[in-house]
Parts: C-alpha cells; sequence; structure tokens
C-alpha cells in the first residue's frame, strides 16, 4: 500500500511539474515570437537603410535576454544586420532554405548548427513590403549550450532531490539536460516509446541497463518539445524501506500481544490509509490540506504517511506557485513583466472599454549602465518604478516590457488624458540630484483604443511606433497615436 501510495504520488508530482514547466516555457516562446514580429514590422519599412537595421537588432539584443543574437536576412539569405557585432556574420549566406524552415511566416525551428557552429533554435517572423511581398526575415536565435533566459526557467527548477529534468524536440534529440554534454544526443528510445503521441502522461519504464523510471511528461504548444520528469525506481524504494523499518521497530511488540484483536484492528487501520487514498486522488483540491489533517491517525504508519503526503502536497504547491510567480513579475522593480500582459489582453477581448496606453523609454540608457556602471542603472530603473507608481492612479497598471522600456495602461481614460498624464511625467522627470542624472530624460508614445474593436496586442504595436517616432525626434518628448 505505501509502495502504491508513494509511487503514484511520485507520478503525478511529475507530471504536474512536467505540464507546469512546459506552460511555462510556452509563455517564453509566444512572447519571443511577439516580440519579433514587432521588430519585423518595424525592420520593413527600412529595409534600405542598414545603419537603422543594425540599430534595430542591438536594440532588441540589449533590451531582454530572449535571445543570444538577432539577426536580419534578406530574400537571398544574405545576413544584413546582426547582434551582437562580434560574430561578424554580415554579409555571409545562411543556408538556410525558406521552404523547409517555413521563414515565409513566424516559426520556430528545430535544432540546427549555425554559421557560427553553434546548436540552436531560431524564432523567426518573416519581412513583408507594403503589398504583402516577402522580402527577408528576423532571426532570434537561443544557444542550447550557453547561458539565456530559456536555459535558466529549466535549469531553476523546484522540484525533488533524486529527479531529473529533460526537454526533447520531436525526433528525440535533447535541448536540456543536467548534464551539458548530454545536450544534442538521443533520449533513450524506451522512454520515447512510452511517450508515444499523447500530450501529457505518466508512465513506469524499464531502461536497457535494468533500471526502473518512472516518466511523467507534457509535451509543449508553442513549439513540438516534450518536458520529461524522471524519478528513479530506486529512490522509491529507499524511501518504502525506510519506513518498513520503522514500522518493524514499532509494531512487533504490539502485534505479539493483540494478536486476537486483528480481525477489529484490521478494519481500523486501513480506514485511514484509505481515506489518505483518496486525498491522493484529489491532490490538486485547494483543501486537501484540510482534508488529511482531519483523518484521524492513530498508529505510527498512518501518521508519517500522512505527515509525508501533507509536506510532499504543501513543497509541491508552494513551489509550483513561486514558479508562477516569478513568471509574471520583475524582481527588480516589482512591476509586471510582459508575461503578465495575457490575462489582461484576455478581459479587455470582447468588452466595450476605452483604454489609453503610455509606453515609455528612458533615452540612451545604455550608455548610463556603460558610464555609470549597472548597479547605477538598476538604481534608475527602480526610481523609475517608483516615479511612475506616483504619478498613476490606483486603477492604472504598470508593467515593465523590456530593459528600459515600461509600459502603462490607464482604464477610462481618453487620448486627451493621457497625453496630459505622459507630459506630466515628463515634466516631473527628476530621479536624482546630481549633475549628471538631471540630464535624465524619457521618450512617450501614447495612444487610446476601444477594446471591441482592437486588440491589446495591436494597440502596443502601434503606440511603439508613437514612442520610435519620439525617439527620431530628438528623445526627451512625447508622440500619439490615433487607433
Amino acid at each position: 500500500m505505501q509502495k502504491r501510495l508513494l509511487t503514484e504520488f511520485a507520478e503525478k508530482d511529475d507530471l504536474a511539474y512536467s505540464s507546469k514547466l512546459a506552460s511555462t516555457l510556452d509563455g517564453f516562446f509566444n512572447s519571443a515570437k511577439r516580440e519579433l514580429e514587432h521588430t519585423a514590422l518595424a525592420a520593413s519599412a527600412g529595409m534600405d537603410k542598414p545603419q537603422q537595421l543594425e540599430r534595430l537588432t542591438q536594440l532588441v539584443f540589449e533590451q531582454n535576454n530572449f535571445f543570444n543574437s538577432v539577426g536580419i536576412v534578406n530574400r537571398q539569405n544574405i545576413v544584413i544586420a546582426v547582434a551582437p557585432t562580434r560574430l561578424n556574420a554580415i554579409g555571409k549566406n545562411t543556408q538556410i532554405n525558406v521552404k523547409n524552415y517555413q521563414l515565409d511566416k513566424t516559426n520556430i525551428s528545430q535544432p540546427l548548427y549555425s554559421v557560427m557552429g553553434n546548436l540552436i533554435v531560431m524564432v523567426t517572423a518573416p519581412l513583408k513590403n507594403a503589398t504583402g511581398e516577402y522580402q527577408g526575415y528576423v532571426a532570434g536565435t537561443v544557444y542550447l549550450k550557453s547561458r539565456n533566459m530559456l536555459s535558466d526557467m529549466m535549469r531553476n527548477h523546484f522540484h525533488r532531490i533524486n529527479t531529473n529534468t529533460v526537454v526533447v524536440s520531436n525526433d528525440g534529440t535533447i535541448l536540456y539536460h543536467e548534464e551539458e554534454d548530454k545536450i544534442g544526443s538521443k533520449l533513450a528510445g524506451t522512454i520515447l516509446s512510452a511517450i508515444g503521441n499523447h500530450s501529457e502522461g505518466v508512465s513506469e519504464v524499464n531502461q536497457t541497463d535494468g533500471k526502473r523510471v518512472i516518466v511523467g511528461f507534457a509535451k509543449m504548444s508553442a513549439v513540438d518539445w516534450t518536458v520529461i520528469t524522471l524519478t528513479t525506481g530506486q529512490t522509491i524504494t529507499q524511501a518504502i524501506r525506510q519506513v518498513m523499518l520503522e514500522v518493524l521497530k514499532t509494531t512487533i511488540p504490539v502485534l505479539l500481544i493483540t494478536l486476537v484483536f486483528i480481525a477489529i484492528a484490521a478494519r481500523k487501520i486501513s480506514r485511514p490509509l484509505n481515506k489518505l487514498a483518496e486525498c491522493a486522488d484529489r491532490m490538486g483540491a485547494p483543501t486537501i490540506t484540510q482534508q488529511i489533517d482531519s483523518i484521524r491517525a492513530f498508529y505510527f504508519e498512518a501518521q508519517r504517511l500522512r505527515k509525508m503526503m501533507k509536506t510532499g502536497i504543501g513543497s509541491m504547491h508552494d513551489r509550483i506557485g513561486e514558479l508562477h510567480a516569478e513568471t509574471l513579475t520583475d524582481p527588480l522593480t516589482g512591476l509586471y513583466n510582459r508575461r503578465a500582459l495575457k490575462p489582461y489582453h484576455e478581459n479587455l477581448a470582447g468588452s466595450a472599454k476605452i483604454v489609453s496606453l503610455i509606453l515609455i523609454d528612458i533615452d540612451r540608457f545604455k550608455f548610463i549602465n556603460d558610464t555609470k556602471g549597472h548597479d547605477f542603472g538598476d538604481v534608475v530603473l527602480k526610481r523609475m518604478a517608483g516615479h511612475l507608481r506616483k504619478c498613476t492612479r490606483s486603477s492604472d497598471v504598470i508593467f515593465r516590457i523590456g530593459g528600459d522600456e515600461f509600459l502603462i495602461l490607464l482604464p477610462d481614460s481618453t487620448l486627451q488624458e493621457a497625453v496630459q498624464r505622459g507630459r506630466c511625467l515628463l515634466n516631473t522627470c527628476d530621479l536624482f540630484t546630481d549633475d549628471y542624472a538631471a540630464n535624465i530624460t524619457l521618450s512617450l508614445g501614447v495612444s487610446c483604443f476601444m477594446s471591441e474593436r482592437t486588440t491589446l496586442e495591436y494597440a502596443i504595436k502601434m503606440t511603439d511606433i508613437a514612442l520610435y517616432q519620439s525617439k527620431q525626434s530628438g528623445r526627451n518628448r512625447l508622440s500619439e497615436i490615433a487607433l
């Protein structure tokens, strides 16, 4: 019974964690695709302006940690802009077939080797002129063996000890493994066979070396990858052996004395275990801890098992909650991040609300970092967050959506009210008192839209065009756009 309960708990725990991590990685790739689609929109109008394209790729590369490199490729497959510039890839042919990789639409590639010899996954968005003709594509590359936001999400997982998390492509190529030298190799065929075409599930697999492992898996929706959590049978066996040793030490004397009462005692002993098993089947219920506490565990084994279940369930809920909070909050400023836009986008869809947007960018922030240092830059961002909180209403929602880029949603505000609020932000931007900080300025883009006619995603793209106009017009100013 105990072995079954522990195995069921491990199976459900592995499945729950695989599903949660798959959802988090889906959020990463969806955000990355939106970032490149926005970049492609800005780059399409300047294909004949190489310096502008270089600045654009550098800006996208620096403002977030999505990609290890960002490049723009023309329709002849020649790289015309790239960041970082140390790659020396401009003028090189990518040797990538457009149709094979579906570069004429936003896409995430299978693992491949770049012209620089790195094992990568490439996120692409097409460049099209005003008539819709294909002009090339914008590509963001994620190095599978290098440090980036994707690897941090997969590496910093909150799960049990003696488990292993693996991410594989649809052909079984390992894309993430705790042992880096296994990245790029093939996963064992026995595990792939157990997964098959299922979207998620859990299975027990006997490997070729004779070891039994519990495999919890969940497939991603944004890309054809599978997140796998492995727990060895040896881990469960050791836990059961320890519990049984304790049981034998404490119950044998009692059993010898009370042998005549076994028939009556058996029913009483099985009752709390059955209730614990029922609770294990409802592990995701919000009141499961209270239900476990209400079970009368009057003997040691049931008490120990109840304690183990409470500890395991509490750890799983806490870790999933921490992971969810981290994916929605910017740790530096405490503001919402880009992923937190999704619930607001869903709430606005189909409603008849007027909403204004203010998109804010700190002018020459890279220069501030380079001259004053990143610690000073972090202080600027924190004080900027405080400045925005002080200048907004309680109903307004503030996001940090890039390195030095902030977004304010102003429900039930007209364009004129939003412009007035934006000018107030410009005029009161006094983040520091020293001579250098007095030169810190902001560029703003402002728009207003009706949520029943325009999506939040489209409104943000258009507002960013207004912000770009402020940058091009000399910075330290506000530009508005009507939607």
